[in-house]
């Protein structure tokens, strides 16, 4: 582990004084398009596959180059960074002073949230994409090798261990004791947090890549052609909304209403007691990102966006960046947004992170 400015971490001047050009060749066609796209907040060094975690003043992520970083939320100055022996896809967890986070070297990581230093680690026979979740004083988590897990968040060892019939690629919801997910076999399980029994399971199809959301009693998970309400004690359906492309967003819930995305039929508004739908933002490209929902503002990123919608009409109150010429279509495509306070930060798939105001979509400038 290494402190200070990381060898593999790039800060690249402030946010909205400069401009980055990125070279972009689309599919099927061998011509390079030059494109300009606004400063982000920092670039780092290798791509971040989701968006960062924010606790406490600092930012989490891990990145393609086998590292976990932790980064001041106001400075971007790296605070430390710890290498794992394989690429980071997940989101970290961080609890209790832990940092717990995946990588495709099979094993589960924690760190101390502090210095980045290795606590313990639980290996896999496979890769680990997807984030895990902490409850109850453990870290739950699913691998490719078909297995979910729990594990002793202060020790490392195995609580238990139930498998499924195919990888499990999304991240587990822990609520009321019951821990809920899905797997690429189109499979939602529900299982006993504490021994890892299972309860129940249901199909809503596709490869469930996103984590279900429980409200009030009410599971609501993405599958391949709709998205499903099921009642969290017995998995009993209670609607069906059809929508293509779902399973791989996770729905938000808030205020009554389900926001529910697509990979190609963008945002959509449904009635959360009976599944009606209540109005639809078709947005701008392909969505591979899940909603988040605060102060009447639906925000979603797309390839090429990030939109701020109006919850109640669906209307959009801004975009970032504003033009579409300033974005580089694929290759800047915006992750789940990630709100803290007046803040929301996006991370792309060009190891980009931008943080714009959530009342304007303007954008913060790095002190």
């Amino acid at each position: 582990m290494t402190s200070g400015v990381g060898r593999r971490l790039l800060l690249k001047g402030a946010l909205g004084v400069l401009a980055a050009d990125l070279v972009v060749t689309s599919c099927g066609d061998s011509r390079e398009t030059k494109r300009t796209a606004p400063a982000a907040w920092f670039y780092a060094d290798g791509v971040a596959w989701v968006s960062p975690v924010v606790v406490g003043g600092v930012l989490y992520y891990g990145s393609s180059d086998y590292n976990i970083y932790a980064v001041d939320a106001v400075t971007a100055k790296e605070r430390w960074h710890q290498e794992t022996l394989g690429v980071v896809y997940g989101a970290p967890a961080v609890a209790d002073g832990g940092v717990y986070i995946g990588s495709d070297d099979g094993n589960l990581w924690a760190l101390d949230a502090a210095s980045g230093g290795v606590k313990w680690q639980f290996d896999t026979d496979r890769w680990i994409d997807a984030s895990p979740a902490v409850a109850g004083g453990a870290v739950f988590f699913g691998s490719r090798d078909a297995n979910v897990y729990a594990v002793d968040a202060a020790t490392g060892r195995q609580r238990w261990r139930f498998g499924v019939s195919g990888e499990v690629r999304a991240t587990p919801t822990v609520v009321d004791g019951v821990l809920y997910v899905g797997g690429v076999d189109g499979t939602l399980y529900a299982l006993d947090a504490a021994s890892g029994t299972p309860r129940w399971r249901a199909q809503p199809g596709g490869a469930l890549r996103a984590s279900p959301t429980v409200v009030d009693g009410t599971v609501y998970v993405g599958g391949d052609n709709q998205v499903l309400a099921l009642r969290a004690d017995t998995g009993a359906q209670k609607w069906a909304y059809p929508l293509p492309n779902a399973s791989g967003s996770s729905p938000a819930v808030a205020d009554g209403t389900v926001y529910a995305c697509s990979r190609t039929e963008g945002l959509h508004a449904v009635d959360a007691a009976t599944g009606a739908a209540k109005w639809h933002f078709a947005g701008s490209g392909w969505i591979d990102a899940s909603p988040r929902v605060a102060g009447g503002t639906a925000f979603v990123g797309t390839s090429e966006h990030l939109h701020a919608v109006n919850t109640t009409t669906g209307k959009e109150r801004w975009r970032f960046p504003q033009a579409a010429e300033e974005t580089a279509d694929q290759a800047v495509a915006f992750r789940s947004p990630v709100l803290v306070d007046t803040r929301v930060y996006a991370g792309t798939n060009a190891g980009a992170l931008y943080v714009v105001e959530a009342a304007t979509g303007k954008a913060v400038h790095r002190v």
